[in-house]
């Protein structure tokens, strides 16, 4: 099973960025688009975007967009299985209505039309496992795997902040 760490940032709602972590040679940094989402597509690890009005970036667009992407480079693999590690209880829920076919809120729906879309595509044929982390855990603290990869998903989603 493949496992891949995802995090999301939101920098006072102006600057956004998006950290996945699968293993010291996959690591990912993208910006947060500042704008909703219309399609979506992940080629070789390069984002394809189309993107639609204008749309503030918030911690929750970016958790779920990171998620988004994440389950984009797991459908090209030949993985039978996929565990996502997020510390975004928002996330969380979100996908669980979508297994269970509740129909979107209204907020971010343009991401959640997005995750749906691939959530459907992988559960045709293949598995999606979410494990729920807890959040900024201090690297002196951390124990397990699971706490170090979300550790290094949080500071990859950062990474543009540290460099301004």
């Amino acid at each position: 099973m493949l496992k891949i760490a995802t995090d999301g940032s939101a920098l006072n709602r102006i600057k956004g960025g998006i950290g996945i972590y699968i293993d010291e040679n996959r690591q990912f940094h993208f910006d947060l688009p500042k704008q909703k989402l219309l399609a979506l597509e992940v080629e070789n690890n390069e984002l394809i975007i189309e993107t639609g009005e204008e749309d503030l970036p918030t911690n929750n667009r970016a958790e779920m967009l990171a998620i988004i992407i994440a389950l984009h480079m797991f459908y090209q693999t030949q993985d039978e299985a996929v565990e996502i590690i997020t510390d975004s209880q928002y996330c969380i829920l979100i996908m669980k209505k979508i297994q269970e076919n509740y129909g979107p809120t209204k907020k971010n729906l343009d991401l959640i039309l997005l995750l749906r879309k691939i959530m459907e595509k992988i559960s045709v044929s293949r598995r999606i496992f979410v494990t729920k982390v807890k959040a900024h855990v201090a690297q002196k603290n951390i124990s397990g795997i699971y706490q170090e990869m979300n550790y290094r998903a949080d500071a990859l989603a950062k990474y543009d902040k540290l460099r301004d």
